[in-house]
């Protein structure tokens, strides 16, 4: 193991083992910014209609170091992705307002945001619903509806990896 993988590990569980649920959603950097040439052709591409590409471009704004120009960056690529129908930008989204980057922090629109990904497939934003449910972020803590969306999500990240996979379970409690 490197010693990058490892001050993670030891940063997210702590040196005895434990772990304390995160206070919101990628509160550590998992992914870093493209080089700026390879964000401008997402942008273009953003910009005659192509949704993964406006969210290749907001997730460059959202690894850059923060500031107040590369939030509202994400903000807008993540919004125009997200209003298009695109569940991963919905939930990046939700992480911008969970984290008050570019818009005010709002913890009861991260988990609506959250909630769209989800019933649109979008993995992450199941994991990110479950969580805010769990703790009781934006919304009353429901461990019945957590489970809902953790197991949704589970099972959305691994039809993504399975062809002819069964459909996924709803959130709803039925």
């Amino acid at each position: 193991m490197g010693l990058r993988p490892l001050i993670a590990l030891l940063v997210t569980t702590g040196c005895a083992g434990t772990q304390e649920p995160p206070e919101a959603p990628h509160t550590t950097r998992t992914h870093e910014s493209r080089p700026a040439d390879e964000t401008a052709v997402s942008v273009t591409a953003c910009d005659h209609g192509d949704l993964p590409a406006c969210h290749a471009a907001a997730l460059d704004a959202y690894y850059a170091p923060p500031s107040p120009v590369s939030d509202a960056r994400a903000r807008d690529l993540f919004e125009r992705a997200c209003t298009a129908g695109y569940a991963p930008s919905c939930n990046g989204l939700g992480t911008l307002h969970d984290q008050g980057r570019g818009v005010p922090e709002d913890h009861a629109a991260a988990v609506t945001l959250y909630r769209r990904a989800c019933e649109s497939d979008g993995s992450t934003g199941c994991q990110h619903l479950a969580q805010a449910l769990r703790l009781g972020r934006g919304v009353d803590k429901d461990e019945a509806a957590a489970a809902r969306a953790e197991a949704r999500g589970t099972c959305l990240a691994d039809a993504a990896l399975a062809k002819d996979a069964p459909p996924c379970p709803s959130l709803d409690a039925r």
